[in-house]
């Protein structure tokens, strides 16, 4: 419900604008850990420079969060966009972060990252990342490796390392990461997304 709320202010603060000028973007993601299964989810709104970001349960459990960033583009857009961002995280962690967001595009080779460092209204500030490299031998399918470092649940390792694969039809993807195959701490990640 949280996430619907957040969403709806971003929606709401991209409505003076011409409809036509935003592209959004939204996701779900299912965690599936030893210990615990948990959902998450992302909706962005831009516009020219302009990025306006809201997520829920993604810096904690039972927490939101709402970002504002600007992005730069090199000349060709698809080359790379480096979006630096503020957040401010409510629920049950709560904190102002600064954080970034990069894309990079080389032929059939992508690359993206995301990071946050929280600073914690409780003094417990952690750094969150999550990084891909990828591979798409054809349009629908990308292959590659992913890290990650949260504290939504508990890992066993400081950074969890793993594989993805996705597949794409038309706007939408479905994507499959599992982090420390075969170990104590193995952890899928399903993300479903679409961009609109």
């Amino acid at each position: 419900m949280r996430f619907l709320l957040v969403a709806a202010i971003a929606v709401t603060i991209a409505q003076p604008c011409s409809a036509q000028s935003w592209t959004y973007w939204a996701a779900l993601d299912g965690y599936f850990t030893p210990d615990e299964n948990y959902g998450t989810a992302t909706f962005m709104a831009d516009r020219a420079a302009l990025h306006l970001e809201s997520r829920y349960q993604y810096e904690g459990q039972d927490s939101a969060s709402i970002w504002a960033g600007y992005s730069i583009h090199h000349e060709h857009r698809d080359a790379w966009v480096i979006t630096p961002m503020i957040g401010a995280v409510f629920g049950h962690t709560k904190g102002i972060a600064p954080g970034v967001e990069v894309t990079a595009a080389w032929k059939k080779i992508d690359f993206y990252t995301e990071g946050e460092y929280l600073f914690a209204s409780d003094d417990d500030d952690f750094a969150y990342f999550w990084s891909e490299l990828a591979y798409s031998p054809v349009d629908w399918l990308r292959t590659g490796v992913a890290a990650q470092r949260t504290r939504a649940f508990d890992t066993g390792v400081d950074v969890q390392r793993g594989l993805l694969v996705g597949l794409k039809f038309k706007r939408a993807t479905l994507t499959t990461t599992v982090f420390e195959p075969g170990s104590d701490s193995q952890t899928f990640v399903v993300t479903a997304a679409t961009d609109f």
